[in-house]
């Protein structure tokens, strides 16, 4: 659990949950890409791939299919809070799910 939103680094594996309850994974690259192992299509399971980048120490990541996830420090550790393709960051999270860190 972080004790400061200083010493945050996003770059890890993160254990979330997706707005239906299931668990699924995001990657965070040291190289700015991010991919995760969320698989809610009709084809099948696949991998997400996008871009993160760090701001107000929080990981903003852009996914492909134009969700985005936000990362943040919270006082009782980390948040995942998403973003539906078109809605800001600003507004409130389409969903919001407890975000921990694996490694």
């Amino acid at each position: 659990m972080p004790t400061t939103e200083s010493l945050f680094n996003p770059v890890g594996n993160w254990e979330v949950i997706d707005k239906s309850g299931d668990y699924f994974q995001i990657t965070i690259n040291i190289d700015g890409t991010a991919k995760s192992t969320w698989c809610q299509r009709e084809e099948g399971a696949h991998t997400e791939h996008g871009k993160w980048e760090t701001t107000n120490e929080r990981a903003i990541i852009h996914w492909c299919n134009g969700w985005q996830d936000i990362i943040t420090v919270t006082e009782d550790g980390y948040r995942k809070l998403s973003y539906e393709p078109n809605k800001p960051i600003d507004n409130e999270p389409t969903h919001s799910s407890e975000a921990i860190k694996l490694s």
